[in-house]
């Protein structure tokens, strides 16, 4: 029974680095993502002005059409 796990879990691994050595997609997309996750502490103020600013933009839209 041991074996026959070890062997399904090495399948496994040996399938998923197989995929991730051969992905062109991956080999384009993650370097993008690892400059986005370095950038983050430099993006997270625009990040939160953006989510805060969306609800009151929707609030300030609403109460001009109702005003008008």
């Amino acid at each position: 029974m041991k074996a026959i796990l070890q062997r399904i879990e090495y399948n496994w691994w040996n399938f998923h680095i197989k995929v991730l050595d051969e992905s062109q997609w991956i080999r384009e997309v993650l370097p993008k993502v690892q400059a986005i996750w370095e950038m983050r502490d430099e993006a997270t103020p625009y990040l939160v002005l953006s989510i805060l600013g969306f609800p009151l933009g929707v609030l300030l839209g609403i109460l001009s059409v109702y005003i008008n």
